[in-house]
């Protein structure tokens, strides 16, 4: 994970904001021979290395919201990190005074390592990092579908769901062939909810050798805390 996600999540709320009045399963192209500006590349990057994995399985992760209450997973905006901790257990990493990192989670069913982000010590975003499916094998482009399948399922259908090519030319309904695109950094896979004051989001992007999803939940008009 290479980029600084802070600059790139602006790129995504604006693209994803100007399409709002897409349909569903709308395949947006771009203009264009040249591949994918690479600063537009990976909207759900984010620094972390090796430091990212705490080493610690979380077992003891608790019930501490019903489904209606809670914004996601067993979350709620706000919480303080005492409170996250306390309802996600205690094997995190705090890389810096608004963050915590957590690996060997399962978001969906499927494995996921968690950045959660604090503003003014309040939880305001959690993202979750997807790089193997739920069989610990790489990525495809049926496991993205798989999960937004997942997320419609609960939340109805997406206000944006659509595909963007580099290149007109290379748009195709083969997904071996999107897989090798979105390695080659030439597609975007693009998901998005609004749901009361959360805003959901989902990207595939190229990640190494591979692809990874990005999934991300975010405290709705709260601007995320840059460092």
């Amino acid at each position: 994970m290479k980029k600084n996600f802070f600059t790139l999540i602006l790129a995504i709320n604006v693209l994803l904001l100007c399409s709002c009045g897409q349909t569903a399963q709308e395949v947006q192209v771009s203009d264009g021979s040249m591949d994918i500006p690479e600063e537009q590349q990976s909207d759900y990057v984010v620094n972390i290395d090796d430091s990212f994995n705490t080493g610690l399985v979380i077992d003891d992760t608790k019930k501490t919201l019903s489904p209606e209450e809670a914004d996601f997973r067993n979350l709620k905006w706000g919480m303080t990190k005492d409170e996250v901790s306390y309802a996600q257990g205690t094997g995190y990493r705090e890389p810096s005074e608004n963050k915590m990192y957590y690996t060997r989670l399962r978001e969906e069913g499927f494995p996921a390592d968690a950045e959660y982000t604090f503003k003014d010590g309040k939880l305001v975003q959690g993202i979750f990092f997807i790089s193997q499916n739920k069989s610990d094998e790489p990525i495809t482009v049926d496991d993205y579908m798989e999960l937004v399948e997942s997320l419609r399922s609960r939340f109805g259908e997406p206000g944006i769901a659509n595909l963007v090519y580099s290149n007109p030319e290379d748009e195709t309904e083969d997904k071996a062939i999107q897989l090798e695109l979105v390695k080659a950094g030439k597609l975007q896979f693009r998901t998005g909810w609004l749901l009361d004051d959360t805003e959901l989001r989902v990207v595939m992007f190229p990640e190494n050798d591979g692809v990874s999803i990005g999934l991300q939940y975010k405290q709705a008009g709260v601007e995320i805390p840059v460092e």
